[in-house]
């Protein structure tokens, strides 16, 4: 039976390797301008101004959920229980990222956070998740070159060795994707609008051949629109595993800002990020509602 794995965010992972710089830049990042942080703090726009929540249709195989009890595998502390911005019931996970200074590492181990993914998934699954995100309108994306945001673990099948991460990154306000195990880049038409919340749900089909290539690795990306979620990327061209017998064993938020050579110029500020709802789940069947094009999704958005 083939396995499916569907997250919907909020994010994860079993072990918790040190986050490699990447192999090499994204295009044009050497004519990526950083956005200025802001002088004066804007006001903020009514939270109803962009998704709204509804009643999941099934209940996932893991769910990030602030009201629940249910928090992150490893935080270490840095997703906190916050009532400042919610999408759903009374609480969500504010994620703080400290002001850049020199060296700081990429502040991996103190901004973001991971779910564990457990039992690791296999070549043929499919993971699929969902994550609620709320940039205030203060939020300043800009990092050397991109800033990472979802992130998927693959390592090999020893358990220990790092096979690279399934990414989507914040560019300006557009998310684009790369499997580190392949460095082929793709942009979608997702947008994101702070000041506002917004749904995005990421599913990978796992194999380390791309469907262009006769095999079944494929990527999509919604966001959440007035009325539902939209299909914002599919792409064949990529495989999402570095070798047949790899593994994924965690799912990842934030977690590193890019930092080019760290000298303390990224972050621009000390500011915060909030998430709710985040749902992964790996059983397709439980997913009944569908997009304009009748894919499977998560949704509970209207």
């Amino acid at each position: 039976m083939r396995l499916v794995v569907v997250f919907a965010f909020a994010l994860g992972c079993s072990s918790n390797p040190a986050d490699p710089s990447d192999a090499s830049s994204p295009p044009d990042a050497s004519s990526a301008d950083a956005v200025d942080a802001p002088t004066e703090a804007a006001p903020e726009i009514d939270a109803g101004c962009g998704a709204h929540a509804k009643p999941l249709s099934f209940t996932p195989w893991i769910l990030l959920d602030a009201d629940n009890g249910k928090s992150w595998s490893d935080a270490d502390g840095k997703a906190t229980v916050d009532d400042t911005f919610v999408f759903e019931g009374n609480h969500a996970f504010k994620m703080h990222a400290d002001k850049g200074t020199p060296n700081n590492g990429g502040l991996y181990g103190s901004w973001g956070a991971i779910e564990s993914i457990a039992p690791a998934l296999h070549k043929g699954d499919t993971i699929h998740a969902q994550i609620a995100l709320y940039l205030p309108t203060t939020f300043d994306w800009s990092a050397d070159p991109w800033l990472k945001f979802l992130r998927v673990h693959t390592m090999a099948s020893d358990g220990t060795t790092n096979h690279g991460y399934d990414d989507i990154y914040i560019y300006n306000e557009k998310l684009n994707n790369i499997y580190e195990g392949q460095q082929t880049w793709k942009s979608s038409s997702a947008v994101l609008v702070k000041g506002c919340w917004q749904v995005v749900e990421y599913e990978l089909v796992l194999d380390d051949v791309a469907i262009d290539q006769g095999g079944t690795g494929r990527v999509r990306i919604w966001i959440s629109e007035p009325g539902g979620m939209r299909l914002a990327l599919e792409r064949t061209d990529t495989k999402t595993l570095g070798a047949a017998s790899d593994l994924v064993d965690g799912f990842y938020v934030f977690t590193y800002w890019n930092s080019g050579q760290e000298d303390g110029m990224y972050p621009t500020q000390a500011q915060d990020a909030w998430v709710d709802r985040v749902v992964i789940e790996k059983d397709m069947s439980k997913l009944t509602e569908k997009d304009s094009a009748g894919n499977a999704i998560i949704a509970g958005v209207e």
